[in-house]
């Protein structure tokens, strides 16, 4: 657990000369959203690429509000918001209207999003770039990946996680009839509620043939029979 608070981060922000940093990791902080505008509103961050939020704090749907907003984390390719509970859909609504339109990898794992968030990221230009997207153990079903299957930004999706997601055999059908599924290489549906008849579609139909890897059990397989992990 990291101990830094909003006092800190504004220290840190406004005063000091970080230019040259590109990768900041930050563990259940006590960081508000107060902190996070502190923060997003930090000239210091101006280069930064990779902002990692993990486990609680870090101001919830308001503190991501409040990065979203930032003029200065233009450069921003790679947010990791694992495991923050305090994350709703709202706060996907929010990135979803903001100005980080430079992301590349998105990480929501365990958060509290449902499909509302999904349809936020798949109907918003601001995501257009993403290669990797992580929404496993969250609340997405099927609908949200109807949403996806729709989308007119999400074609670059090159590495999708839906672990632990009760999207179903429908949800399995959203994706091996839509066109953007056809960017993804690695896809992971551990647990996903679906039956065998989704198995076999995943095994067999052309939609998933091009796929460099896979997990959908708790088998990884690649499409050469090689043990395969992707993190």
């Amino acid at each position: 657990e990291c101990l830094i608070g909003d006092k800190a981060i504004r220290v840190i922000a406004l005063h000091s000369n970080l230019y040259s940093l590109e990768n900041i990791s930050l563990l259940s902080t006590r960081i508000t959203q107060r902190g996070v505008y502190y923060f997003a509103q930090g000239q210091a961050f101006g280069n930064l690429k990779c902002l990692s939020a993990l486990g609680k704090g870090f101001g919830g749907d308001l503190g991501i509000k409040n990065l979203a907003e930032s003029r200065y984390l233009t450069k921003l390719e790679d947010l990791n918001l694992y495991d923050n509970k305090s994350i709703t859909s709202k706060g996907i609504q929010y990135l979803a209207k903001g100005k980080l339109t430079g992301l590349k990898e998105l990480i929501l794992e365990g958060s509290s999003i449902g499909d509302s968030a999904f349809a936020a990221l798949s109907h918003s230009k601001v995501f257009e770039e993403l290669k990797l997207l992580n929404l496993s153990k969250t609340n997405i079903t099927h609908r949200g990946l109807e949403e996806y299957a729709r989308s007119e930004y999400l074609k670059n999706i090159e590495i999708l996680y839906l672990n632990e997601c009760h999207i179903g055999d429908q949800g399995v059908e959203y994706l091996k009839d839509s066109e953007n599924t056809k960017s993804i290489q690695y896809l992971h549906l551990v647990n996903c509620g679906f039956t065998g008849n989704a198995l076999q579609v995943l095994k067999n139909h052309e939609t998933f043939k091009n796929l460099k890897g896979h997990r959908w059990g708790s088998v990884v397989s690649d499409t050469h029979g090689k043990v395969y992990s992707v993190m």
